[in-house]
């Protein structure tokens, strides 16, 4: 069943500022001239026409607490739009039709990482979301009744790549009742006229704590550029 979702963030307050950063592929840690802006972290598109940054600089009348950092994406290096945000940048995927970034922002140890921002016009058809993982843990159950969404510890959500040029893969890691219950929920979300709607979902319970051998890491290290259609 086709699953339209409500857009609008419901963000966390008091997360800590992170300064250390962890990039994947095309990425740099910068230095900005002029003023006190400092480039925190910075992904470029693969035909070097887009960038991806966050600055260590607020918007103004940006919350003090979820929005003392900016999000900026740039074209050929002039700013097409601007979000408060805290963290780093993890990745970015950028769509083969050249329309929109997928950007996972890591904005704690825990919670919705997940950007999608439209190329052409700058504008944010979704933002984090830290409130939607109840409703997730709730779908999680129905398939795993040892998953009560009361004993919801944690969740992560972010982008794994695109499937096609509208589909985009993400993943939420759910950990339940002290941590000792791991469910990875996969899922095809299609962009459609700057709409984002959830195609499928999988859910599928992990190993949790990882094997010996495997990294203790909750959050999931950086991956692959593309997912294979």
């Amino acid at each position: 069943m086709v699953e339209a979702y409500d857009l609008q963030p419901s963000l966390r307050s008091g997360m800590k500022k992170i300064i250390w950063s962890w990039l994947f592929a095309v990425t740099a840690i910068l230095i900005t001239t002029g003023e006190t802006q400092r480039v925190l972290s910075y992904v470029l598109s693969p035909d070097k026409n887009f960038s991806v940054k966050i600055i260590d600089s607020a918007l103004p009348a940006a919350d003090p607490y979820t929005g003392f950092f900016t999000l900026v994406l740039e074209h050929h290096g002039k700013v097409v739009s601007e979000y408060p945000t805290i963290g780093y940048l993890l990745n970015a995927f950028w769509d083969p039709n050249g329309a929109l970034v997928a950007i996972n922002n890591r904005r704690g140890i825990s919670g919705d990482y997940l950007w999608i921002v439209s190329l052409k016009d700058g504008k944010a058809v979704k933002t984090p979301d830290d409130a939607g993982e109840q409703a997730i843990a709730g779908r999680a159950a129905k398939q795993y009744p040892e998953c009560d969404p009361r004993a919801l510890d944690t969740s992560l959500t972010e982008a794994l790549g695109w499937k096609s040029p509208s589909d985009l893969i993400v993943r939420t890691r759910l950990l339940f009742n002290k941590k000792t219950i791991a469910i990875d929920r996969t899922a095809v979300y299609r962009i459609d006229d700057e709409k984002i709607v959830l195609v499928r979902e999988d859910f599928q319970r992990i190993q949790w704590p990882p094997a010996p051998g495997m990294t203790p890491a909750y959050y999931s290290s950086p991956v692959p550029a593309e997912i294979s259609k």
